[in-house]
């Protein structure tokens, strides 16, 4: 298994700090979808997002490979999730791995909906692996202390409002997640890899 850029090729040379062995029980396909998908989830939810047990998950693109990594890692932490999707057959599926609370929206703002699934108190981290056209829905979404990741933008808008009054007042952090910036060193001490 390795997380180098272009590692979703059939053949792709890569500094060997950067690979690991393949565990007997996954099959090539799930090794392939580990280092970007799971190791992208712990960094946006443990190293970065710090969930705790008994906090509040909101997943917007709980579908997507990250989405899916999230729940299943976000259950192992003893949180609550939320997930957002635009299925209804979809959250169905994803309540199989452990989804607490699902929520279907697409282009409407889905932060009422998580705030009352938390007892009005808001979510402790938001992952937003949609992009620009939920990121407001996402901060709405937090509670006092909330942290928010942007991880993703699939759909292709890279700018959206901040509320500035909501960030500070409630003491929001909001970070990034990417794989980019990251030199085949920084990538080789990841702590799945």
């Amino acid at each position: 298994m390795v997380r180098s850029r272009g590692c979703f090729a059939e053949y792709v040379l890569v500094d060997p700090a950067l690979a690991t062995p393949i565990p007997e029980r996954l099959s090539w396909e799930q090794a392939a979808a580990i280092p970007i998908s799971y190791i992208t989830a712990w960094e946006a939810l443990v190293q970065y997002g710090r969930l705790q047990a008994g906090e509040w998950l909101l997943i917007a693109g709980a579908s997507s490979g990250v989405g899916v990594a999230s729940i299943q890692l976000g259950k192992v932490l003893g949180a609550k999730v939320i997930g957002v999707s635009t299925s209804e057959s979809k959250l169905a599926t994803l309540r199989t791995l452990g989804l607490d609370v699902g929520i279907c929206a697409r282009g409407t703002d889905f932060s009422t909906s998580a705030i009352e699934a938390t007892g009005n108190k808001g979510v402790d981290l938001a992952v937003n692996l949609v992009g620009g056209t939920v990121f407001s829905a996402c901060q709405r979404s937090l509670g006092n202390f909330g942290r928010l990741a942007v991880v993703g933008y699939v759909d292709g808008v890279m700018k959206s409002e901040l509320d500035l009054e909501a960030t500070h007042g409630k003491r929001l952090e909001i970070f990034g997640i990417s794989n980019a910036p990251l030199t085949p060193a920084m990538r080789a001490t990841s702590p799945l890899v």
